[in-house]
């Protein structure tokens, strides 16, 4: 019941965000009060007339709730966008800025030593748009299954050549240009030509990277054949395995469950979306905020969604690290379509 009811809830979200956009406020599921799909419309009061056909044919109606809304959606990213900007030219002591569809405000993340800021700069962040958190301290820490493992399959453990480290990070999934192929890790992980090994055996050097502003991402090219849609381990006695790729806007929503298999973990570790427009001091933006657990060595894991076939996964993008704030740790990742985009890769390879 859950899938159809999402189903239905994303058709009804993309019509409110391309028909009321001056009214639409966000959506998020509540999976502590049994999976509730909450809309935000703006003054609810008076438009709620005008949306209320959009759920006339709901299946389960009673799945369905309408909370009043003071911004629109739309508000809201424009001006964390503006914010962003502002942040940056001005070289501002911000440690983040998330867009928060549940509460219906940007949540902007300080040093307490620096809260000085909120009357430097009040015209920017004296707004009732902005939700302030004064942090204690704000850390990010980047993310480093060994047996050699041919074809290459996402969550295996990867090595860089000289690192000294059993292994250093993990194995997202493979990709193909033009008639060449590739795995996917995370950025950070390794420079430029930096050469990588799995199970010890050498597989390729590291030939694309992003590093901000959209992803943390980078590519190393693979011998042809080495290249695959799978998944580390099995669901159901079947080999699990990548055969589906989730869209930027009309596939995800906060509190979406996503999953991440990572090296370190060495276990599926599941979560929430918590944020999908997340900037931080690092100069990232656009990336997503999850409650999924990781641990240092599960940096450049696949982060993926189930599907209604146990063992085919819907990937969703590719773990970059965690950020703490004020003792809250949260996973962080890069979407799929930015990993594609910046790294400029046509094809990620799935297998049905």
């Amino acid at each position: 019941m859950r899938e159809k009811v999402v189903e239905e809830a994303l058709k009804i979200r993309n019509v409110l965000q391309s028909q009321y956009s001056d009214i639409y406020g966000g959506m998020y599921m509540d999976h502590e009060n049994g999976g509730i799909v909450n809309f935000y419309i703006v003054n609810l009061t008076k438009n709620g007339e005008r949306i209320s056909s959009l759920f006339n044919n709901f299946s389960h109606p009673e799945r369905i709730k309408l909370i009043n809304a003071k911004y629109s959606y739309k508000e809201l990213l424009d001006y964390q966008e503006k914010l962003d900007q502002y942040w940056i030219e001005n070289n501002l002591p911000i440690k983040y800025t998330s867009l928060s569809e549940r509460d219906n405000q940007i949540d902007v993340g300080i040093l307490y030593e620096d809260r000085n800021i909120l009357s430097t700069e009040k015209d920017i962040l004296s707004n009732d748009k902005i939700n302030i958190h004064l942090l204690d301290k704000h850390e990010r820490t980047y993310e480093s299954r060994q047996t050699y493992t041919r074809p290459l399959i996402g969550g295996l453990a990867i090595k860089r050549e000289g690192s000294g480290n059993p292994y250093d990070c993990t194995l997202a999934f493979s990709v193909i240009k033009g008639s060449t192929y590739y795995i996917i890790t995370a950025a950070h992980c390794g420079l430029y030509n930096s050469t990588w090994s799995q199970g010890n055996v050498e597989i390729g050097q590291l030939s694309a990277r992003s590093y901000g502003p959209n992803s943390d991402a980078a590519a190393i090219r693979i011998s042809s054949g080495n290249q695959s849609g799978y998944l580390y381990g099995t669901t159901g006695g079947q080999q699990n395995r990548f055969s589906q790729l989730e869209s930027t806007n009309n596939d995800e929503y906060e509190g979406q469950i996503v999953c991440m298999s990572g090296a370190t973990t060495d276990v599926i570790s599941c979560g929430t979306l918590y944020k999908r427009n997340h900037t931080d001091f690092h100069g990232f933006q656009r990336m997503r905020l999850a409650t999924y657990s990781s641990m240092p060595g599960d940096s450049g894991a696949p982060v993926y969604r189930n599907t209604d076939v146990s063992y085919r996964k819907m990937i969703a993008g590719v773990h970059s690290g965690r950020e703490t704030y004020n003792g809250t740790n949260y996973a962080l990742y890069s979407h799929a379509s930015w990993v594609k985009y910046d790294l400029d890769i046509p094809t990620i390879i799935l297998q049905q």
